[in-house]
């Protein structure tokens, strides 16, 4: 609402009018109020609309108490008589227009339901229509507004160019504008479900948004999280920039199972672009807790057994060491074991982080940080290993975009808790598919190694050798196994899935078993691997 007229805050003008005299040589001040402003003749209106061409309309804004000699941009002789605001408003008619400008992230992806479609961000600009007859005249950033319906409108638009979909949509950046303005809550809303679960929007420095997956760009010109960065599993993802995360926030993740038939995994592979904290290698928050691990880098590798002659010439096993810092690396992938899975049905484990930043998603050696490889991967650690004379090098490779992976390239992909060679694939498959945040390795051979058909893992080096020999829990499997003469006791320390597999990956025992719990199993002499711990039965 404003005044339609100055409010008189004291008697000067009549003193200065009149002269001095008996009646009238005080001056005297009146503190503001509605009732003295309808006395002096004046009334208020919520009647401000200014519109184009229209007359000018004086509208006044009252301060109340000293207020007005604190902030009142008038002299000190105006001060005399009256305090008030008075502002020009000018009104200019322009027609502005949003263009998008889509970049392709992705060429080539694979995630959600077998999906395989490039993904995309959208920059956007705002340009005037007929600006000195320029039809595209760029509107400086400093002046440059725009809706949320006209962004929507210049995205499809763009979309439709690229016969893309919303749900291909990255990130939306418009921090080349002034200002965004947001019609309501709810079309903003509308908007961004229409986009891919993992879309991030960059807002520029004057606008900020109280959800998730939003970013604000800051005066300094670095970006940060308006709430928590939340990622969903089996989507593609990428970020721009890096993204500061304030401490009260936070970034997460949940691990969806990956295959309904395969159940909660005890191990998984892992990639995410912000650092979560661990203590003694375990990171623990309110839903689970989990252990991260990285291949031994050398010599770390033990062939379990020589077949030959069918194609699937050996299996080995695979030492795995926990991370030993307290915080792990963004954009690197990991091998995860999974202590305490969470508790809803539908997932095998959530990562949540307060403070945590989000790394850039850029294959830009500039930039601090594990950057992106041109075929959309980010690179872990690199391990060697001899085994019957031939040398074995294997390299950790995980991707935000998913990948689809010719089998004939000696992919070591994860599946039931063991990596295997894709070149062993069954001839119905051309392709081994792995989903985002998840992880596999490359594999190279010196001239003359057998075909390596995959590979277990363990994290401890004890061997249980002979009739009597014990294995100790130093690994946390919960377990202790005593070896005998064609048979294995499993004692469980504490609740635990227990699984034995033969040296060829065969599963021989898959079991529960309860705190304090022993099960003794006939098994055929040779080399077994139970929960990761490689066992001799004579």
């Amino acid at each position: 609402m404003c005044g339609n007229v100055p409010y008189k805050y004291n008697n000067a003008a009549e003193l200065e009018a009149a002269g001095a005299t008996a009646s009238a040589s005080t001056l005297e001040e009146y503190p503001y109020s509605e009732t003295r402003y309808t006395d002096q003749g004046g009334s208020f209106t919520e009647d401000i609309e200014i519109r184009v061409n229209d007359p000018a309309k004086e509208c006044y804004l009252m301060m109340g108490d000293e207020t007005r000699y604190n902030i009142a941009p008038t002299t000190a002789m105006e001060h005399r008589y009256y305090a008030y605001y008075l502002m020009d408003i000018q009104l200019l008619v322009k027609d502005y227009d949003a263009k998008c400008q889509l970049k392709e992230l992705y060429t080539t992806t694979f995630y959600g339901d077998k999906e395989e479609k490039p993904m995309y961000g959208g920059t956007f600009e705002a340009y005037e229509t007929g600006h000195s007859g320029d039809p595209d005249y760029l509107i400086p950033n400093d002046k440059a507004y725009l809706t949320v319906n006209m962004m929507v409108k210049a995205l499809l638009k763009a979309l439709a160019d690229e016969k893309a979909e919303t749900n291909q949509v990255l990130y939306l950046d418009y921090t080349n504008l002034y200002s965004v303005l947001v019609e309501s809550k709810e079309r903003m809303a509308e908007m961004k479900n229409q986009l891919n679960p993992n879309c991030l929007i960059f807002f520029p420095v004057r606008t900020v948004y109280d959800e998730d997956n939003y970013v604000q760009k800051t005066l300094s010109g670095g970006f940060r999280a308006c709430k928590n960065i939340v990622l969903t599993d089996k989507q593609p993802f990428y970020s721009p920039y890096n993204i500061s995360v304030p401490t009260e926030n936070y970034a997460a993740y949940t691990r969806e199972i990956t295959h309904e038939m395969n159940g909660k995994a005890t191990l998984a592979t892992l990639v995410l672009p912000f650092s979560i904290a661990l203590s003694d290698g375990v990171h623990t928050n309110d839903f689970c807790s989990l252990q991260l691990y990285q291949m031994q880098r050398d010599e770390g590798m033990v062939a379990d057994k020589e077949e030959g002659g069918n194609g699937k010439d050996f299996w080995t096993l695979a030492k795995f060491n926990p991370v030993g810092d307290k915080l792990t690396q963004p954009n690197t992938p990991y091998l995860v074991k999974v202590e305490r899975p969470s508790t809803n049905d539908n997932e095998t484990f959530v990562i949540q982080q307060y403070g945590s930043d989000v790394s850039a998603t850029v294959a830009d050696e500039t930039v601090a940080g594990n950057y992106m490889n041109k075929d959309y991967t980010f690179t872990g650690e690199t391990a060697n290993g001899t085994i019957n004379g031939a040398t074995h090098t294997f390299t950790h490779y995980g991707s935000y975009s998913g990948k689809k992976l010719p089998k004939d390239g000696g992919w070591f992909y994860f599946s039931q808790g063991k990596f295997f060679n894709s070149k062993n694939l069954s001839y119905k498959y051309d392709h081994v598919y792995v989903y985002p945040f998840r992880a596999y390795f490359a594999h190279q051979a010196s001239n003359g190694a057998k075909l390596m058909a995959g590979f277990n893992v363990t994290f401890d080096d004890p061997l249980v050798t002979g009739i009597g020999s014990v294995t100790k829990d130093t690994d946390r499997s919960g377990v202790q196994l005593t070896a005998g003469r064609g048979s294995l006791n499993i004692k469980a320390y504490e609740t635990a899935n227990v699984v034995v597999y033969s040296a060829t990956g065969a599963t021989m025992f898959r079991s529960n078993l309860t705190a304090g719990e022993s099960k003794t199993i006939a098994l055929s002499p040779g080399i077994y691997v139970v929960n990761g711990k490689k066992v001799i039965i004579p």
